[in-house]
């Protein structure tokens, strides 16, 4: 790890003590993370004006259906993003995501027809996003976060419930043909991508299987 450099870091998401087990690992050996923020968070009171102050990329998402009752909004969640992070392109920063989008649940898990046993299916469009505006990305930090407690809800994190994890992590180098200024539009690069990050996926899940307490 060095701080001088540019990295797009990822990990699975099970609890908010995530947060906190990728910040510790990281603190003083990389530019601060950068978490891709859902903009809605930005009035979570106290902490949203925070994020803020963190100069976090707030981002805003459109689902499928407003962008068939509006298409004027297609593209329009790019061109924030493309905004946000221009100015990262000034100084070395860690830009993270959650690639699954939200926290893992058993329900969510039968919801979404998951093909892996411990994931949910990654989604790459931010981390495509990240990768056409930010030149300077050519690392990847893997995160695969295991906890020994069924309980994972913040509350049981602040009441000490969840005392044993077990944390890997792996740098990756970014193929040459991703560091595409046009991988977020080109469907067919997008999706070369996108099997090269569920492999990466396939590989955390088995990672997961061997290593539960």
């Amino acid at each position: 790890m060095d701080k001088r450099s540019w990295y797009l870091s990822l990990s699975n998401h099970q609890s908010w003590a995530d947060i906190f087990i990728v910040q510790m690992i990281t603190n003083r050996k990389v530019p601060m993370l950068k978490f891709f923020m859902k903009f809605v968070l930005i009035y979570v009171p106290v902490i949203g004006i925070c994020w803020w102050a963190l100069d976090m990329p707030f981002l805003k998402r459109y689902t499928k259906d407003q962008l068939e009752k509006n298409p004027s909004l297609r593209g329009k969640d790019f061109a924030s993003m493309k905004r946000s992070f221009k100015k990262y392109s000034l100084y070395p920063i860690s830009v993270f995501s959650f690639t699954e989008g939200t926290r893992f649940t058993e329900q969510k898990h039968k919801d979404q027809d998951s093909p892996y046993n411990n994931l949910l299916k990654p989604k790459e469009g931010g981390l495509a996003a990240a990768i056409s505006t930010m030149p300077r990305l050519d690392k990847i930090i893997d995160f695969t976060i295991i906890y020994e407690s069924k309980k994972r809800s913040f509350w049981d994190f602040l009441r000490g419930n969840m005392n044993n994890a077990r944390v890997f992590v792996q740098s990756l180098d970014i193929p040459d043909k991703f560091k595409n200024d046009q991988l977020h539009e080109n469907d067919g690069l997008r999706k070369e991508f996108k099997d090269w990050l569920n492999e990466i996926w396939h590989k955390k899940d088995k990672l997961i299987n061997e290593n539960k307490f």
